[in-house]
């Protein structure tokens, strides 16, 4: 330290200050996602037991591995049902989880709790540069800490990390692609936004704000209509490559007529009455909630503040950042594209919309502050 400069001498402080607060963030997510976890323990966890039980048959009838002491919490669901109309790779990490820790709740619930923690420790990482003047060194690394802050405060993060469901693993590609996208990586990005498709496909819902991004930032034409096709052809590849196993087991026409048609008609259409719905704007002040579990008051809600604060500054960092300082608002076009195409999937005629599906808006809120921080400051990541 004693031959660094003094700028530099604080530039390093600072990022090690940010990763050890990034990771108490990150501890501090994750051991209140477990015990909540342990709160909850056996007892009934709505839609938990539709996603558990089809993670067993696949790994039973698609795998041929078979688990030893099933836990007696699972055959809750039609022993037929796969659950096709979400793509599979949620149920492959709760599988996962099966085989290395056990068939029981608090093994399907710990790969959520690891991801949510992670999550800010990522943004911090994410956002670290050791390239540049001073100034934006040390303004990126406050960007990428208020991130990590925003995502920790949030609620839905901590409650939905601690079930054994497949949003927060959706939420966890997404952290990834959109850290990836606002440095620039825009193929590694599609890859983790392909991902987090292959969890359910409305991860694909952040694919609009690959393409503002390409449109806007990408000047090269010919790199731009190259992006443009991968930012098709990249996620489309990716859950057909997850779903390979499903297809051989299953067939193609099987595969196609109930993961691809008949997703669509689920995606599209209403579900009979049954657990509270409500539109994506009432998500973000907590109106008509889906609860997990009644026992242990947790379900798909948010901190207000947080949410309502991304809506207004996501749409100043568009319009100001965007259009007149070229800054990468990639957060807040994430924010947008998602809560967009959730806007418009109700509109088509899918009246039927939980509350738990804001987490998946989480990491674009958190990193619409980043860009607010970046946006006054004049500096790109």
């Amino acid at each position: 330290m004693r031959r660094l400069s003094y700028a530099e001498a604080m530039f390093v402080i600072s990022l090690i200050l940010a990763v050890l607060i990034a990771i108490f963030l990150g501890l501090s997510i994750f051991r209140n996602s477990r015990a909540l976890a342990k709160a909850l323990d056996d007892g009934y966890v709505s839609d938990e037991i539709y996603y558990v039980d089809v993670a067993r048959r696949l790994l039973t009838e698609v795998f041929g591995y078979h688990l030893t002491n099933p836990w007696p919490y699972s055959g809750k669901t039609n022993p037929n049902y796969m659950n096709p109309e979400h793509p599979p790779l949620g149920k492959y990490i709760i599988a996962l989880s099966m085989i290395l820790c056990g068939d029981k709740p608090s093994c399907w619930r710990l790969p959520g709790a690891i991801e949510a923690g992670l999550m800010p420790i990522i943004f911090v990482l994410g956002y670290i540069s050791l390239k540049g003047s001073i100034r934006k060194r040390l303004l990126l690394i406050f960007a990428g800490l208020v991130a990590a802050l925003a995502i920790a405060a949030d609620r839905s993060v901590r409650f939905e990390s601690a079930v054994a469901m497949l949003d927060i693993h959706q939420t966890f590609f997404e952290v990834l692609a959109l850290v990836l996208l606002a440095r620039g990586r825009v193929i590694p990005a599609l890859v983790f936004a392909g991902l987090a498709g292959s969890v359910k496909y409305s991860g694909f819902f952040l694919l609009p704000a690959f393409w503002a991004y390409i449109g806007y930032f990408v000047n090269n034409r010919k790199e731009r209509l190259l992006l443009f096709l991968a930012s098709i052809l990249i996620p489309i590849s990716t859950v057909v490559i997850l779903n390979v196993p499903i297809i051989l087991h299953f067939g193609f026409r099987w595969w196609w007529e109930n993961s691809v048609v008949g997703a669509i008609e689920w995606e599209t259409t209403s579900r009979p009455p049954g657990p509270p719905t409500s539109t994506p704007f009432q998500w973000f002040f907590n109106a008509n909630p889906f609860y997990f579990s009644y026992n242990v008051i947790i379900g798909g809600v948010v901190t207000p503040v947080l949410y309502l604060g991304a809506l207004v500054l996501g749409a100043a960092n568009i319009v100001i950042g965007m259009a007149w300082r070229k800054i990468k608002t990639v957060g807040s076009l994430g924010f947008y594209s998602i809560l967009a195409m959730y806007l418009l999937l109700y509109e088509i005629g899918d009246k039927t919309l939980y509350s738990y599906y804001v987490v998946q808006l989480a990491p674009a809120m958190a990193l619409t502050y980043a860009d607010f921080i970046l946006n006054i400051a004049g500096v790109n990541v």
